[in-house]
């Protein structure tokens, strides 16, 4: 019956993310803000499964704000957490970037063709991606990335660019990384998989 197909789940995760991603193609050289937490959907459970899948993926001159953004247990080839891509600007606050997996590069976050990032208050924890591929975050082609206050925990950064792109300040980077005030201590999280 209709009310068996309109309650299953997957065609309304569906129908939710084709919505989204509509809402994104119209506004993608706007700038708007995101919050992600204050947004009340009857959909909420399904809404937290499927938003990392619409905000990770910035793209063609998208400069959006996203405040609130919890991206994890993703897999991609590129940006398993967050993919900023060809002339994109996003600026990211209070985020947990965790647990997420690239085939190929930027496990955590991946910036790439004359795109930057900037994350502030973000954690950047237990992401995957090959050997140099950069687990925390790849930065290439001419796109920097602008870690503040924030902490690389259980991932490595890579920075592919010919000149260092990667700027990280008043922030905690296991192994340590080039910056002003950037310190290599462990954060103490309570118990690992709170972060």
């Amino acid at each position: 019956t209709l009310d068996t197909f309109l309650s299953n789940s997957n065609f309304l995760k569906l129908i939710f993310l084709f919505s989204l991603i509509i809402f994104l193609v119209l506004f993608k050289s706007s700038d708007f803000i995101v919050n992600v937490k204050s947004v009340s959907l009857p959909f909420a459970e399904m809404f937290w499964t499927t938003i990392s899948t619409l905000i990770e993926f910035l793209y063609n001159g998208s400069n959006i704000e996203v405040v609130n953004l919890i991206s994890e247990w993703n897999n991609s080839n590129y940006g398993g957490g967050v993919l900023s891509y060809r002339r994109s600007h996003p600026t990211i606050t209070n985020a947990l970037i965790a647990n997420n997996n690239a085939n190929i590069s930027g496990g955590g976050i991946n910036i790439y063709r004359q795109s930057s990032l900037t994350l502030t208050n973000g954690t950047v924890y237990g992401n995957v991606a090959p050997d140099e591929g950069g687990s925390a975050a790849t930065a290439g082609d001419e796109s920097p990335l602008f870690l503040i206050n924030s902490i690389v925990w259980e991932n490595t950064l890579n920075d592919i660019n010919e000149t260092p792109s990667i700027f990280v300040e008043n922030s905690i980077v296991q192994f340590g990384y080039e910056g002003n005030n950037v310190l290599d201590i462990n954060p103490m999280f309570v118990d690992p998989s709170d972060y």
